[in-house]
C-alpha cells in the first residue's frame, strides 16, 4: 500500500517529468477510498512569461496515476 510520502513522491515525479520543470510544490495531499490525491503548483513559461499551474494527481494503492490534471492560475 501506498504511504503519504510515497504518493507525493509519485506525484511531484511525474510533474517533474511531464512538464520538464523542477520546482514543484505540493499544496495537498489527501486519501479517500484507497485513493491518494496529491494537489500542487509548477512554474511554467508561456510565450516568454512566467505562470503558475494547478495541478491534482490521483494514485491508487498500488503507486499507479489514475487521472492527471493541469489547470492556469
Amino acid at each position: 500500500m501506498v504511504e503519504l510520502e510515497d504518493a507525493q513522491d509519485i506525484a511531484i515525479s511525474f510533474v517533474k517529468e511531464k512538464r520538464n520543470v523542477e520546482d514543484v510544490r505540493v499544496v495537498i495531499t489527501e486519501q479517500k477510498d484507497g485513493v491518494w490525491t496529491v494537489r500542487g503548483t509548477c512554474p511554467i513559461n508561456l510565450c516568454g512569461h512566467p505562470w503558475r499551474e494547478n495541478f491534482k494527481i490521483k494514485i491508487n494503492q498500488k503507486g499507479k496515476i489514475t487521472a492527471s490534471s493541469f489547470k492556469l492560475m
